[in-house]
């Protein structure tokens, strides 16, 4: 993916996860009243994404689908995507934290 794609991409999925995560708890406060950067663990998750799902798929808001469903969707695209367990499980997670 060019570099001006992925930063579009990129703030597409920290955009998405911060609308859908607000008031959750899912964001560290950096202790500026109003502001918030994504978790670590989100960014690390968004480029997981990036680097495997994001090459065949557009972005699609995490609440599209139930829990249980991203939990088939995921088991089903880590054999098709030949994603590592941990990689997977990655993915799995970004998308249930923000639905």
């Amino acid at each position: 993916m060019k570099k001006h794609a992925w930063r579009i991409l990129w703030l597409l999925i920290a955009l998405n996860a911060a609308v859908l995560a607000a008031g959750t708890g899912a964001f560290a406060g950096d202790g500026v009243s109003g502001e918030s950067a994504p978790a670590p663990a989100n960014r690390g998750r968004a480029e997981i994404w990036e680097q495997n799902c994001g090459r065949c798929h557009n972005l699609r808001s995490p609440a599209s689908y139930s829990d249980s469903q991203w939990d088939l969707i995921i088991t089903h695209m880590r054999i098709r995507g030949t994603l590592t367990a941990d990689e997977a499980k990655a993915v799995l997670e970004l998308m249930k934290a923000g639905n």
